[in-house]
């Protein structure tokens, strides 16, 4: 969340593209398919947006977050017991599992995450719904 409550136009594309991608991996997430093809749908919906970016920072932000080698913390990860766990290759139904993308672009850290049941038929978000996007983060940091 910016602190001032609201978004340099570079941070607010920088940020929407983030959950772009973030919302593709959470379509893809379910029994049975790969943490690759989560990051791969991350990937795809970054990539899509790519000709379409405006501003430097969020240019910056697509390379880096197509590079895995520049964002090498994008990660899901196990909660439970050990948060953080390893969790192999495949999702399975019943994993309590985090979604978390996080990288550095131009000395700022951006992540989002979110605590979900992994089904057969998708996931089941087990955190609280909060505003995703640039402008729903600034409505609700106007109305405090």
């Amino acid at each position: 969340m910016p602190v001032s409550g609201r978004w340099t136009e570079g941070q607010r594309e920088t940020w929407d593209l983030l959950v772009a991608g973030y919302r593709a991996g959470l379509e893809t997430i379910r029994g049975g398919v790969t943490v690759e093809a989560v990051r791969t749908a991350f990937e795809a919906a970054v990539r899509w947006r790519l000709s379409a970016l405006r501003t430097p920072l969020a240019q910056a932000a697509a390379v880096i977050l197509l590079d895995r080698t520049q964002s090498p913390f994008w990660q899901i990860h196990g909660v439970g017991l050990e948060p953080g766990s390893f969790l192999g290759p495949m999702l399975r139904r019943g994993m309590v599992v985090a979604l978390e993308p996080m990288f550095v672009v131009e000395s700022q850290g951006l992540y989002l995450e979110d605590v979900l049941l992994v089904t057969d038929e998708g996931s089941e978000l087990l955190t609280p719904t909060l505003p995703y996007t640039a402008r729903e983060i600034e409505e609700v940091m106007a109305s405090r």
